[in-house]
């Protein structure tokens, strides 16, 4: 069980819960060793049949060579209590479905460019052979920059065909 001030693999400590998406639980952690905070998104235990976890830690190794400037990079992909987890670097973002379940909504010249950054996106995913699959508003993380310009990056997915919910 996941919980407040738990050490993971003796390297980060979890913070809080902040959320969770159709597959995974969001946490915030810092390093054991630093006061920097980290984005650690654990595949929930009732998604993921402990048959499939190696192929879905080799799955997500292979999604850790995409890069751009609007992907949300891994920092690390491990296991803790036979639960994958990814490690990703942590700037306040939300999940844009917070956002828009908040309310909040944009004018036209923002959408035009949330398209354009999630096409981005997408297109990095394709150029090295990935089929991203799963793009959705639980999958893109908002959050603003120092001069207050909206930011959008697209989360590396964590979840496989062969977990209960992706059937």
């Amino acid at each position: 069980m996941l919980h407040e001030y738990l050490v993971i693999n003796d390297c980060y400590v979890l913070r809080s819960r902040i959320g969770e998406d159709s597959y995974t639980e969001h946490w915030i952690a810092t390093a054991h060793f630093s006061a920097i905070h980290f984005l650690l998104r654990f595949v929930k235990q009732n998604v993921c049949v402990e048959s499939c976890i190696d192929k879905l830690r080799t799955e997500a190794l292979r999604s850790y060579h995409v890069r751009g400037a609007v992907i949300l990079d891994f920092i690390e992909i491990e296991i803790f209590e036979n639960r994958v987890f990814v490690a990703s670097e942590y700037h306040e973002e939300r999940a844009l479905l917070q956002v828009l379940e908040s309310g909040k909504r944009w004018d036209y010249t923002t959408v035009c460019n949330a398209i354009i950054t999630l096409a981005q996106g997408i297109h990095a995913f394709h150029e090295l052979g990935i089929l991203y699959g799963n793009l959705n508003a639980e999958n893109v993380a908002v959050h603003r920059d120092g001069q207050n310009a909206l930011i959008l990056k697209i989360r590396k997915p964590v979840c496989l065909p062969c977990c209960r919910l992706c059937r």
